[in-house]
């Protein structure tokens, strides 16, 4: 299905030094079953020994990616590839669906004859191409002594980085110049794509030593209490935005190139809100007033990044830059110029080569300040908590804006509970409103995408939310936009 190549046996010597730079510039793809041993990462955890020894095991049993390639053989991407019509093959064979379904094909990495495009989103989809260092890799007294660099040019990702880590993940889960999920596939019945990196980290099953994430986050050996999940949070929160803005650029230069002939479409409608278009047609209806209120006035003087979006106008990514965060290490250029761009994008039949400057502007900064941002310490956090959660404005727009939300409250309320020391008793009341919201945002039954919000949900929504600020923050009160208290 995609091209293999013959190489030297798994057998051979690792290369040596001279022969590192030039195997480095092309990285080859050996397959999971070269981690699968029981004395490698296929064997059962020894007590004490963590789940590493076991990582293709877990992996191979409780971890979805490892299905990844099956489901292309399920009704629904049956469906889709009917849908979709000419110009695809049978979803298992397709590159369009192989590549974040397995693993992209690239002339930087190619593939072995063990390598099985049936392993899904294996080992080395995350942890990089490994013949050059899967032998290495196991001798600690030589690995530890690589620097970094040393190991990336030998094909191996270092996943304990958390913004590698989340510059991983959002190749796929946000989008890519070879991978991304257009909205013809979305029409065609594909799952919307909606990445946030500490809520998809708190699923996951985790086949690495979480107290190593942990220290990573400031905290104490083996305490297992840190600022983990909002640091997590925010990672994910800037690094997603930065790959939804390279994504755009690409989508530009594709319509760019196209001059006009109209076989790229643009714009692309993934770049927008669902409710831009998909909105009931009523009188309270959000999409009627913008993102302003349904009570007409001048906003409050918190808004978030979306607040200020005239009617009309189409919501430019309103899932993965609904957070982009208003926080003393943002680098406030950057934020500038993401405005700037939304401002030209969400207007009808933006101008590709003017996108296109944009979107090389805003990536061309740093979203972080160096050395501003700090350890997330406890005033700093409540900081973040009262900008995710001061502004009621963002219910009423829609659901995404509602979920980046509740996602940002699970995440900062965890890393503060943490550094409380607080036990599970403390944590309920809290806990017990957040499960209330998840509820209110839950998918309609038979669904897998959510609905507009209405007003009940908007003003339960507003309440198990004042009552989580009034946990952590009693002197403040948010600014109710809805009149409906």
């Amino acid at each position: 299905i995609l091209s293999s190549l013959p190489t030297a046996p798994l057998q051979a010597d690792s290369p040596t030094a001279a022969e590192r730079p030039i195997q480095s510039r092309v990285h080859y793809l050996v397959g999971s079953a070269s981690c699968a041993a029981s004395n490698c990462h296929g064997g059962t955890s020894a007590p004490d020994s963590g789940p590493l020894y076991a990582a293709h095991r877990i992996w191979l049993k409780e971890d979805r990616h490892a299905q990844a390639y099956d489901v292309l053989f399920d009704v629904r991407s049956e469906r889709m590839i009917a849908q979709l019509g000419a110009g695809w093959s049978a979803a298992h064979r397709e590159q369009r669906c192989l590549a974040c379904h397995s693993h992209a094909s690239s002339a930087a990495e190619q593939h072995t004859a063990t390598f099985q495009v049936a392993d899904g989103v294996s080992c080395e989809a995350c942890h990089g191409p490994a013949l050059a260092w899967i032998r290495d890799h196991s001798r600690r007294d030589f690995w530890e002594r690589l620097q970094p660099h040393e190991k990336e040019a030998l094909g191996f990702r270092d996943m304990g980085d958390f913004t590698k880590r989340a510059e991983q993940c959002v190749q796929c889960h946000v989008g890519a110049a070879d991978r991304e999920v257009n909205h013809d596939m979305i029409a065609a019945g594909h799952p919307r794509l909606a990445f946030e990196l500490a809520g998809y980290s708190a699923m996951y099953k985790k086949h690495w030593r979480l107290e190593n994430d942990h220290r990573r986050a400031g905290g104490l050996p083996d305490s297992g209490q840190s600022d983990l999940d909002a640091e997590l949070w925010i990672t994910g929160q800037l690094v997603a935005a930065k790959q939804t803005v390279q994504l755009t650029q690409v989508r530009a230069e594709r319509a760019a190139a196209d001059k006009g002939q109209g076989k790229q479409p643009w714009p692309e409608f993934t770049e927008y809100s669902c409710f831009s278009c998909h909105h009931e047609l009523r009188a309270e209806g959000g999409r009627q007033y913008g993102n302003f209120a349904r009570k007409l006035g001048p906003p409050p003087p918190k808004t978030n990044f979306w607040d200020l979006d005239p009617p009309g106008s189409y919501a430019w990514q309103s899932w993965s830059l609904a957070n982009a965060p208003e926080f003393e290490g943002i680098n406030p250029n950057w934020r500038k110029e993401l405005i700037r761009l939304r401002s030209q994008i969400r207007n009808p039949s933006p101008d590709p080569e003017s996108i296109i400057k944009l979107c090389k502007q805003v990536n061309s900064l740093d979203t972080i300040l160096r050395g501003d941002m700090g350890k997330l310490d406890a005033v700093s956090l409540l900081k973040l908590l009262d900008w995710a959660t001061a502004s009621e404005y963002r219910y009423e727009r829609n659901w995404e804006a509602a979920a980046q939300t509740y996602l940002a409250m699970c995440s900062i309320t965890a890393a503060l509970f943490d550094l409380r020391g607080a036990n599970l008793a403390e944590r309920e009341p809290v806990r017990a409103r957040l499960r209330e919201i998840r509820t209110l945002l839950a998918f309609e039954e038979g669904f897998d995408s959510p609905s507009d919000l209405d007003s009940a949900k908007i003003n339960k929504l507003g309440k198990a939310v004042r009552a989580v600020r009034q946990e952590f923050m009693p002197e403040k009160q948010p600014a109710d936009s809805s009149g409906s208290n």
